[in-house]
């Protein structure tokens, strides 16, 4: 079922700032869902850890071109696969906070906001659906207008880079109380 949202929100910070560490250094995961999110318990607090990163992709410093000796394909979990990877198989740093997003919009809901199973029904449903994929509304509009964007079908509407959803984060949680 859904966890407690104070806590949804601390883990999901933690895995947020893995990411954020992943893609300054020009990894991007290519495969962020929860399976791959490890929480321990070492002391008071628990610590969400990224863990997985076998089918990550690296991307150079001075360009957006991925670094690889792999064609473009469509890889990683369904249904934690963003929209634009049907369209050129690449993965790129906003296709790991949309999939992210996804494990949140989960914790919070505790089931996933994407039922698909297939790769065929899951690129059917990003065909037939643009907009978000944010599956109802939460109970609160900031909620709500945070993971619109997070959640964008297209890329150039979501946010720009994990500091910036960051940032988001932490309004939303001062808007919320948590």
């Amino acid at each position: 079922g859904p966890m407690p949202r104070g806590l949804v929100f601390v883990l999901m910070r933690q895995v947020l700032d893995g990411l954020i560490a992943a893609h300054e250094r020009g990894i991007i995961h290519s495969d962020v869902k929860p399976g791959n999110v490890m929480v321990t318990a070492s002391g008071a607090l628990p610590h969400a850890k990224m863990l997985d990163f076998g089918i990550s992709r690296s991307r150079t410093k001075s360009s957006d071109e991925t670094v690889s000796d792999r064609p473009p394909a469509i890889v990683g979990t369904v249904p934690y696969i963003a929209p634009e990877v049907f369209d050129t198989g690449e993965y790129e740093h906003r296709s790991d906070l949309f999939c992210w997003g996804l494990m949140f919009v989960e914790c919070l809901l505790g089931e996933q906001p994407i039922q698909e199973k297939s790769m065929i029904a899951l690129g059917a449903r990003y065909l037939s659906q643009p907009g978000s994929v944010l599956p109802a509304p939460f109970d609160s509009l900031e909620l709500n207008q945070f993971f619109d964007k997070l959640l964008a079908s297209e890329p150039d509407h979501r946010f720009t880079h994990g500091a910036e959803v960051l940032s988001a984060l932490d309004v939303l949680s001062q808007a919320l109380g948590v």
